[in-house]
């Protein structure tokens, strides 16, 4: 009987780090459970009779491929399963590379799992079994007598004497199987070929063998060996082995009644299903196959030999288990001998049977409904395809309509930047024309001072007036041609619209933009409806990582970088935040459709997906570098304004 079997569980989801210590519990494991890999190894260091850990890949801060390097140098006699829901074949090898004993794809089948863990106790029990067998290989204790033919101990080593229970000087001399009470030796003297004997003295077992020498005056060498750990290493394998087998007759059974089901489960599947053995019998004709062609299984038999027969007939290389290639979706009529014909797609492959035999496994799938249907089908190909180009004129309307939605909701973001923006240049207009009444009041009002004050009062109307045809601007649906733009004017433009916002939540925001920067075309209010988003997102970053702990100030800064790239090919805007950052899974799926890593109050999962369509509606596309806890960088690519570069060109030359 095995030791009481301990598992370790580590996984940051407690419902499925709970499930799958429920299953293993149910199976007689005693398991543990940790949250994350710290705790983990503080549980292996206080529990050392673990012998299996099962880790899922994703754990935060550090993860299951490091736990396991971990584990291997502090633990390496555990054995460490990884579990993951992506799984794939280069993380399968990078964790058998770091000695992983198996690997495990999510959802976790539990017979399978149970499997897995039952082979890494196995494991763990067949080394300590090797460790001990080479302990006792190295710690054998054994020793030498010499004795005449007919039993007589001329000389005994003192190891030997200890192993049998005597003193040396009671055994020179003498009869050795009297002496010792052994009457086992006597055969083992009188047939050298005898195996060795197998003595017990209390609690030892000893081992006594023939040594092969070349004999002087008839003496005969005897070896005593004590082998008793080794006795009760054979008997734990012994144990082990009896384990197996009755396992092994166990799923045995399961396996016969899984044949039985099967063979149950074809003659209910709706497709023919046939087994031509490699002596070209109909080994294999299920009840779908009969109903089909109302042929029973030994009229079909007859049917198929004429059909292999006929080199002409498109079926043969179907059905003749002599044909080495596979056959995929073919579709062919199967025409009865009493004239029924149906039209089926075929699949057929070879079934190794042994060395130099192979039968053939052929699937046919009745399509005849189907192909009538077809021919019915085409006749609504044009009328479809007109349907198409409306929905995608439709599409491509609603595809602006969520753009502006977008852009409005991003205005709402902004109200209180607005505010700002509004509330300034009115409060000068107000104090101003209240010094105007005050000076007027006082007798102190110049022509002079009335003009200047009224100067600033016009000043100030034009800045709103500036503001709020920006905001008209960013609301507009614009379906004009695209015009050449320039880095600086659009980050200048977004940051109108959010940058006191960003700056009213203690950030800092910086702008860094190459001189001689060439021009992009595109549309400006939307090329400032990205920008904006991707500040505000970075802004929530930041402020995410201040909520989880305090940060430095200099991690409270938001960076504006506009650049070219090397080829000088694209100009490159990018936003950098020194925030949360995101797992290379969130990088994966941030720019579809609804998926958000916020909570529903600040987020719908659309701001992403519209930035990249509408970089990518100017040609450009959008690049995302990440790490947790470091933060962010999206890089936005515009294509270079050729036409300008080369007008520009064109009139240096003139």
């Amino acid at each position: 009987m095995m030791a009481e079997r301990k598992v370790l569980i580590v996984d940051d989801d407690a419902a499925a780090r709970e499930a799958l210590a429920a299953t293993l519990t149910e199976h007689g494991y005693v398991v543990h459970q940790a949250g994350d890999g710290a705790e983990a190894l503080k549980l292996l260091g206080a529990e050392r009779a673990i012998r299996v850990l099962l880790t899922d890949v994703r754990l935060p801060a550090m993860d299951g491929i490091e736990l396991l390097a971990r584990v291997r140098v502090a633990h390496p006699e555990l054995h460490v399963i990884l579990v993951t829901a992506y799984a794939n074949r280069s993380l399968a090898l990078r964790a058998l590379r770091h000695g992983a004993a198996d690997f495990l794809p999510k959802p976790v089948d539990g017979e399978k799992l149970r499997g897995v863990i039952e082979r890494s106790f196995y494991r763990t029990r067949l080394d300590q079994l090797a460790v001990s067998g080479q302990a006792a290989v190295g710690n054998l204790k054994s020793g030498a007598l010499i004795c005449s033919a007919n039993g007589v101990v001329r000389s005994v080593s003192p190891e030997a004497a200890k192993l049998l229970g005597s003193a040396r000087d009671k055994l020179l001399g003498k009869n050795l199987w009297q002496s010792t009470g052994y009457s086992e030796l006597r055969d083992l003297l009188a047939d050298p070929a005898n195996k060795p004997v197998t003595l017990t003295h209390g609690q030892h077992i000893l081992q006594v063998q023939h040594l092969p020498v070349e004999q002087h005056g008839g003496d005969v060498v005897l070896v005593v060996t004590e082998i008793s750990d080794l006795r009760q290493i054979q008997r734990d394998l012994k144990a082990i082995r009896q384990d197996i087998e009755a396992r092994v007759i166990e799923r045995t059974r399961f396996l016969s009644e899984e044949i039985d089901f099967s063979e149950r489960l074809l003659d209910t599947a709706d497709v023919l299903i046939a087994y031509v053995n490699p002596d070209g019998k109909l080994e294999r004709w299920n009840k779908f196959a009969i109903d089909l062609t109302g042929m029973t299984a030994d009229r079909a038999e007859e049917h198929l030999a004429d059909i292999m027969n006929d080199a002409a007939s498109p079926l043969a290389e179907v059905f003749d288990p002599g044909v080495e290639h596979e056959v995929t979706g073919r579709i062919v009529a199967f025409v009865g001998p009493d004239g029924m014909s149906r039209l089926l797609t075929w699949s057929a492959r070879r079934f190794r049977e042994g060395p130099g035999r192979h039968g053939r496994l052929i699937v046919g799938m009745d399509v005849t409904e189907q192909k009538q249907l077809e021919s019915t089908l085409q006749n609504y190909n044009s009328y479809l395809e007109d349907m198409v180009r409306q929905r995608s004129r439709e599409l491509k309307t609603k595809n602006a309509q969520l753009i502006h939605t977008a852009r409005l909701a991003s205005l709402g973001e902004m109200v209180g930047s607005i505010a700002h923006e509004m509330k300034q240049p009115l409060n000068v207009i107000a104090i101003t024309s209240d010094l105007i009444k005050l000076l007027r009041k006082n007798g102190k009002l110049s022509d002079e001072l009335l003009e200047n004050n009224l100067d600033k009062i016009r000043a100030t109307v034009e800045r709103m007036a500036g503001t709020i045809n920006h905001l008209r601007g960013f609301t507009h649906i614009d379906a004009t041609t695209f015009r050449p733009l320039t880095a600086r004017e659009v980050i200048e433009g977004a940051l109108v619209l959010v940058g006191v916002q960003i700056r009213q939540e203690d950030l800092e925001v910086e702008v860094s933009i190459d001189v001689n920067l060439d021009t992009f075309r595109g549309d400006r209010n939307q090329v400032e409806q990205v920008l904006v988003n991707l500040l505000m997102n970075a802004r929530d970053a930041v402020l995410d990582a201040a909520q989880h702990a305090p940060i430095a100030n200099d991690r409270r800064r938001i960076d504006i970088f506009a650049r070219a790239t090397d080829d000088n090919k694209w100009l490159a805007v990018e936003i950098l935040d020194r925030g949360v950052g995101m797992s290379e899974e969130v990088v994966e799926h941030i720019f579809e459709p609804f998926y958000t890593t916020k909570d529903a109050a600040r987020g719908t999962g659309l701001g992403l997906s519209i930035c990249l369509n509408i970089v990518r509606a100017h040609g450009g596309d959008i690049e995302v570098e990440s790490s947790p806890g470091q933060g962010s960088v999206f890089r936005i690519l515009f294509p270079v304004d050729m036409e300008a570069e080369l007008t520009g060109e064109s009139q240096m030359m003139d």
